[in-house]
């Protein structure tokens, strides 16, 4: 499975109504992650790539994957040089290169809560985002809202990471 059968998301609408504090955290949120030019970075839930543009400048690679094909579309406008895919997460296998061990980092933000919300695939999407990252791999993710507290406290348990204290 590679989209959702009724893509509901809008870049637009994202971008200037619903999440514009992305933009205006996107320093912070880039220096949780640490990039190194050799680096490579597996960003899911993408969106419209702000935060993907941003890091590309300074890596050797990154793949943004959202399961919106309108994100995916807007993000291929805006930044076509940038390898992005409409990929769920949550079926990471999906797309093979993904999950064989080939990234340095693997970063979501402002993403996971709507993700992890269906308990029958919170661990395949963890697993994925495990199995796509180099052995001592790096996994970052920014919360934002409460409601994702309890998911974030299960995410050690649900997919093998140990939480990185800041």
């Amino acid at each position: 499975m590679t989209a959702n059968k009724d893509d509901i998301w809008s870049a637009d609408t994202y971008g200037n109504k619903v999440a514009p504090f992305v933009a205006t955290l996107t320093e912070k949120i880039v220096s949780w992650l640490e990039p190194q030019p050799t680096d490579q970075i597996l960003d899911v839930g993408c969106g419209e790539g702000v935060l993907t543009a941003k890091l590309s400048q300074h890596v050797n690679r990154i793949v943004g994957i959202d399961a919106s094909p309108n994100m995916i579309s807007h993000f291929q406008t805006t930044h076509p040089t940038i390898d992005c895919r409409v990929v769920d997460c949550r079926y990471l296998d999906s797309d093979s290169e993904l999950t064989t061990a080939s990234f340095d980092k693997v970063f979501s933000n402002a993403a996971l809560h709507w993700i992890l919300r269906d308990p029958t695939t919170r661990l395949n999407c963890l697993r994925g985002c495990f199995e796509a990252l180099k052995p001592g791999g790096v996994f970052v993710t920014g919360w934002f809202w409460k409601v994702c507290l309890s998911k974030k406290q299960e995410m050690p348990r649900l997919g093998g990471f140990q939480p990185l204290k800041r």
